[in-house]
């Protein structure tokens, strides 16, 4: 998933300047990956691609000269890529690629560290999966607008993504520890302790 996709279409539901863009993005997008450098370089690729163009307004700062503020909006190719890209296939979405990256690459020697990784991942995901829990929304059945089913949706996908991800990750420390037992060297970190 590129970051592009996502700023397009916060600019095409509204336009906005960066940093506004960035507060949106880290809201609508939280649990994402992308580094607010990510965002600023999506708006100049956008750009550059003529899917966005800079809209600048006047203001006057008070005891400083008048500056322009900078707003972005989509042009018609820009939302006609964002349609394109919602109507078109998602691909399923891999483990953290920074950890399987780490699993592919895993020597003997590496074992207690990663599975310390995969346990503190696991930890972090039953943290989220408790806020997400608690949260109040309305049932997928009781929706009765597109907004609520929309927010259930969204809320049913991320709860089933980290119920299978703190499955896959208590597997993943349950091979490692099992098939990695070669390794007797180092500390034994939570993660060895909790399988």
């Amino acid at each position: 998933m590129a970051a592009k996709h996502l700023v397009l279409g916060l600019i095409v539901r509204r336009p906005d300047y960066g940093y506004s863009l960035k507060q949106r993005f880290n809201k609508e997008f939280g649990d994402t990956e992308f580094a607010a450098s990510m965002i600023y370089s999506a708006l100049t690729a956008l750009e550059r691609e003529g899917l966005i163009e800079r809209v600048g307004e006047p203001r006057v700062a008070v005891g400083r000269r008048g500056s322009v503020r900078t707003r972005y909006r989509a042009t018609q190719r820009g939302v006609a890529e964002f349609d394109g890209w919602m109507i078109g296939p998602s691909q399923p979405t891999p483990m953290r690629a920074e950890l399987r990256s780490k699993l592919a690459l895993c020597e003997p020697r590496h074992v207690p560290a990663l599975i310390d990784a995969a346990w503190a991942q696991e930890q972090q995901c039953l943290d989220r999966l408790k806020e997400l829990q608690s949260a109040d929304g309305v049932a997928l059945d009781d929706c009765s607008t597109l907004t609520e089913g929309v927010e259930a949706l969204l809320l049913d996908a991320d709860v089933a993504f980290l119920q299978t991800t703190i499955e896959t990750l208590r597997k993943m420390r349950a091979v490692l520890r099992r098939l990695g037992g070669e390794y007797r060297g180092g500390r034994i970190g939570p993660g060895l302790r909790g399988v």
